[in-house]
């Protein structure tokens, strides 16, 4: 089964290199450390995993920018808690483990095909004109148009971002 996931983590990352393959990566990087968390005692080791997947998560939502695979990351991981709350052994068939490999399926699949929003970030003119004035910025409801004419609520004054 690890082989599968390990296969099926990097053709992700092969498939997306040229968008974004860093959050295929972390995926990645989490199933080798969860290979390598059998080392922890048995009656710690789901909550270890929950961990493992929530940080992961986490680092794939906010330093990736890529807020599905994330999201989906987190949930799986949080399926390891669910089993561990409930008393639910490792196990093939059981639904924690079922829910938390099917969330994470389906996460590689995200990763590998990219996130068409990346979220907050807009284009906005900042008015300079010697350096061509477009910068990247946030908006609060995250509405500008694709000229760059801001239309509401954006988050700072002219030239700020």
């Amino acid at each position: 089964m690890w082989l599968a996931w390990i296969v099926m983590a990097v053709i992700a990352a092969g498939v997306s290199r040229r968008r974004n393959p860093w959050p295929a990566v972390a995926i990645l990087s989490g199933i080798v450390a969860m290979r390598a968390a059998v080392l922890i005692p048995a009656d710690m080791q789901l909550l270890a995993f929950a961990a493992l997947w929530v940080g992961i998560g986490g680092l794939i939502i906010h330093k990736l920018h890529s807020p599905l695979t994330g999201g989906l990351i987190v949930a799986s991981g949080l399926c390891y808690g669910w089993a561990r709350l409930v008393g639910v052994a490792p196990a093939i068939g059981e639904l924690p483990f079922v829910a938390a490999d099917f969330l994470g399926v389906v996460a590689l699949i995200v990763a590998a095909i990219g996130e068409r929003n990346r979220g907050s970030v807009n284009r906005h003119h900042t008015g300079d004109t010697r350096g061509g004035g477009w910068v990247l910025g946030r908006s609060a409801d995250r509405r500008v148009h694709s000229s760059g004419v801001r239309l509401e609520g954006l988050v700072g004054q002219k030239g700020q971002g």
